[in-house]
């Protein structure tokens, strides 16, 4: 996950640059997802509870801060509480945004959902008839 990709960029910022609305700039009135959040640097879990706690954010090579409101769904495959003890996650980032926490089993362990699920790609507008 880059700056440029979340906090957005201004053009000109490099040669052939257009300007670039960033994820936070679209998720405005809307919900925020992050995957694999558990790959994020320290430095950038801090520029993220910076940015998410002031609902503000200057896009790269801006001078202008911009605000956004919206909601952010967090989520990574990796086990939390051993990222935090190995220093890879924050404990100031994960006690920020663990309001509510959801742990899905892996489809290995759940068969029964199987057919569940095939039903409901056979029926989406993925596979028209």
């Amino acid at each position: 996950m880059t700056q440029k990709l979340v906090f957005g960029s201004v053009e000109g910022i490099a040669t052939g640059t257009k300007e670039n609305r960033g994820f936070f700039e679209q998720a405005d009135g809307g919900t925020l997802f992050l995957d694999e959040i558990g790959d994020i640097s320290m430095p950038a879990q801090r520029l993220l509870i910076q940015a998410l706690v002031n609902k503000k954010y200057r896009p790269l090579g801006s001078d202008i801060e911009k605000e956004s409101n919206f909601q952010l769904i967090l989520a990574t495959k990796r086990d939390i509480n051993e990222m935090i003890l190995n220093g890879q996650l924050g404990q100031d980032f994960y006690d920020r945004f663990s309001a509510a926490e959801y742990t899905i089993p892996p489809l290995r362990e759940r068969p029964e959902d199987i057919p569940i699920l095939v039903d409901s790609l056979i029926m989406s507008p993925l596979f028209p008839d």
